[in-house]
C-alpha cells in the first residue's frame, strides 16, 4: 500500500513537472512573440527628444515612458495599428518615423518621385531643345569662322602697317 502511495506521488509529481515544463515553454514562445511585437511598434515611433532615433533605440526618459505605454497596450491586447493610432492621436503624425501615405502626407512621397520622373524631361525641354536656337546666337561661332576672321584682321593690320611705313 505504501508503494502505491509513493508511486502515485511520483506520478503526480512527474505530471506536474511535465505540465510546468510545457507551460513554461509556451510562456517563452509568448515572450518572444511579445518582444517581437514590442520591437515592431517601438521601432516605428520617433523619440520626441532625440534626433533620428526611434523609441526602441533611445534611452531618454520620455522614450522610456512611451515604451512603458506600448508595453501596457500590448498586454491589454491591442493590435499594432491600434497602438500606432493611439500615439498618432496623442502626438500627431510626426511621432511616426515613416509618414503615412495618405492625405497631405502623400506629398512627402509624391514630390520626390515626381521630380525623379519629370526632372529629365524638364532638362531636355529647357536645355537640349533650346540648344538648337542658341547655335544661331552671334556670340557662339564655330572655330573655323573665328580663325578666318582673325586671319582677315591680321592681314588688314599687316597691310595697314606696310602701307603706313615706306
Amino acid at each position: 500500500m505504501k508503494q502505491r502511495g509513493v508511486l502515485r506521488s511520483i506520478s503526480c509529481l512527474a505530471t506536474l513537472l511535465a505540465a510546468l515544463m510545457f507551460s513554461s515553454a509556451g510562456g517563452f514562445a509568448q515572450t518572444d512573440d511579445f518582444q517581437d511585437r514590442f520591437r515592431d511598434v517601438a521601432s516605428e515611433l520617433r523619440c520626441p527628444t532625440c534626433v533620428g532615433l526611434s523609441v526602441l533605440e533611445s534611452d531618454a526618459p520620455f522614450s522610456k515612458q512611451i515604451k512603458d505605454e506600448v508595453t501596457a497596450q500590448l498586454k491589454a491586447g491591442k493590435s499594432h495599428d491600434e497602438i500606432l493610432n493611439f500615439f498618432t492621436e496623442r502626438y500627431g503624425p510626426w511621432i511616426l518615423r515613416v509618414p503615412p501615405k495618405t492625405g497631405i502626407n502623400a506629398l512627402a512621397w509624391a514630390v520626390p518621385l515626381g521630380v525623379l520622373l519629370a526632372g529629365p524631361l524638364l532638362v531636355w525641354f529647357f536645355v537640349w531643345r533650346r540648344r538648337e536656337t542658341w547655335s544661331g546666337v552671334e556670340a557662339v561661332k564655330p572655330l573655323n569662322e573665328i580663325l578666318s576672321e582673325l586671319e582677315k584682321e591680321l592681314a588688314a593690320a599687316r597691310a595697314a602697317r606696310q602701307g603706313g611705313n615706306p
